[in-house]
């Protein structure tokens, strides 16, 4: 598959005086302090061993009939610039991302192409034979904004029915044995409420965190996915650091110093210390809903076997599951609710669908059937909403 706190108050008196009326308010309870309830921890991304490329450079490569171009290359040139790209790459080892060139291709491409065509092509354009184009280079992303009549196809999925934007590797490029890291955009908009240069830019956003923080997907994995009891998350999402936030409906947005709309990333950091993982986060509380999953439930996806987090429930069974809501610092009540990944056949029953930090609602889960690419277990999400923001926490059941 290709990649796609809480403060303690203490008071302390000296000296043996005996108490006055002001004293005595002094000695009073503190007030309240605000403490984020207890819940199940989130996950974290985690390096499998590999390179990230600590130093990376961007080619964009667009088609001559692309009116975009102008405005993909000025955001090329302004991204590794900003808050934006250090907030979701310099905890993991990356500075600025350098444009380096851009490419204009004159030819059209057949469409629609495999991957080892595009691959190919790709190559073949780097070969030292083409000066319009920039000499190879490891360390540089080379990212194809393909025309809309054209497309790749994603592990054999006709373009815009897999992944509208992906990124990999090409082994030893040219026989140099180096990998050529590269990102390729789909023309697949409107997607995701995006079209035009907001879809290229967020998507290519997402490829260029994910292509530098994990460049050698097959060779030499670095931040792939969070640790193998997590394959909720990994599966639902993708597991790379931009995928982890996917799936929420406030992942897009425009940074105030970059003039183009870039897709929020995950923060292992952020996560740990109990706030937003998806960052830049918004301004505002951090609020979410997390089911207690006690068990480690056993499945297989698309033929491959795995065991993850969950709860049990065989299917023709029900199980409830506690819910703990939660945040970093006070807010109205939020909502909740649930969703089954992978059109697995599950219904969803809460004892109600709202309240803030500290409450616990129940979830009643009925499995009556597998999805199409799941057996023995399956995948489901609850979101907590408010307003315009969301935040999404998994779930599996089964075996």
């Amino acid at each position: 598959m290709r990649a796609h706190l809480f403060f303690a108050l203490f008071l302390f008196a000296c000296g043996d005086a005996a108490s006055s009326p002001a004293d005595a308010a002094t000695d009073a309870a503190p007030p309240d302090v605000f403490a984020p309830a207890s819940h199940l921890a989130p996950p974290t991304v985690v390096n499998a061993g590999g390179d990230v490329l600590a130093s990376p450079k961007v080619v964009v490569v667009t088609f001559e009939s692309d009116p975009l171009a102008p405005q993909i290359e000025a955001f090329a040139q302004a991204i590794g610039k900003s808050a934006y790209w250090s907030a979701t790459t310099s905890e993991y080892g990356v500075s600025g991302l350098a444009y380096t060139a851009a490419v204009h291709v004159a030819d059209a491409l057949p469409t629609p192409l495999t991957e080892d065509a595009f691959e190919s092509w790709l190559a073949g354009e780097l070969d030292g034979t083409h000066a319009e184009w920039p000499a190879f280079d490891p360390d540089t992303i080379y990212s194809v904004v393909l025309p809309k009549d054209a497309g790749v196809m994603v592990d054999g999925v006709p373009p815009c029915e897999s992944s509208p934007a992906y990124h990999y590797e090409i082994p030893n490029a040219n026989g140099s044995g180096k990998s050529l890291v590269y990102a390729a955009v789909n023309r697949c908009d409107p997607f995701a409420g995006l079209a035009g240069i907001d879809y290229v830019t967020a998507g290519l956003s997402h490829e260029w965190i994910e292509a530098a923080t994990d460049p050698h997907y097959v060779t030499g994995p670095a931040w792939e996915a969070p640790a193998e009891q997590y394959v909720d998350w990994t599966l639902t999402t993708g597991g790379e650091v931009a995928d982890m936030c996917t799936n929420r409906s406030d992942v897009y947005f425009q940074p105030a110093d970059l003039a183009f709309t870039v897709q929020r990333s995950w923060s292992n950091a952020s996560a740990t210390a109990g706030h937003d993982p998806c960052v830049p986060a918004e301004a505002g509380a951090y609020f979410g809903a997390a089911p207690e999953l006690d068990a480690t439930v056993h499945g297989s996806y698309d033929g491959e076997p795995f065991a993850s987090e969950g709860v049990h429930a065989l299917v023709g069974s029900t199980v409830t599951v506690p819910v703990d809501l939660f945040s970093d610092a006070p807010t109205d009540p939020f909502t909740v609710s649930a969703h089954a990944f992978d059109q697995a056949k599950l219904t969803f029953t809460w004892d109600r669908t709202s309240g803030q930090n500290g409450d616990q609602l129940i979830l009643t889960i009925e499995r009556t059937g597998d999805g199409p690419n799941t057996k023995g277990a399956d995948f489901f999400t609850i979101a907590a909403q408010q307003g315009t923001r969301q935040s999404v926490w998994m779930g599996a059941i089964g075996n």
